[in-house]
């Protein structure tokens, strides 16, 4: 009959990297080799599933113009890359269930 090697240490670290993300690391060892990648894709899809959450899904820009990714706008510093790559980095706090989508318009008129 073929042992397997079973986990005897399990250790949860969990931290703030100065105001940006909330991150946990999990530990287990020691394991049987390729199980380690088994059980961090079950985990990863686990956590992804179950941890209420809220991203930006969809960004447009009414202007009469169609813009594209790489595009500049006039009177912005960033080109609309950077604006959806700074977009990205946008964290929402979730103190309430909610279901389906919010919508949230910002309007900027000037410089700033």
């Amino acid at each position: 009959m073929i042992e397997f090697v079973m986990p005897k240490r399990m250790k949860l670290e969990e931290e703030r990297e100065e105001k940006e993300y909330y991150y946990a690391r999990f530990s287990l060892s020691p394991m049987e080799k390729g199980y380690a990648i088994t059980v961090g894709n079950a985990l990863r899809r686990v956590l992804l599933s179950s941890i209420p959450s809220l991203a930006i899904t969809d960004v447009r820009f009414i202007k009469p113009e169609k813009y594209h990714e790489y595009d500049t706008i006039d009177g912005v510093k960033e080109d609309i890359l950077d604006i959806l790559l700074n977009l990205k980095k946008v964290q929402f706090r979730v103190e309430v269930p909610v279901d389906g989508k919010i919508r949230m318009e910002v309007e900027k008129k000037g410089p700033g």
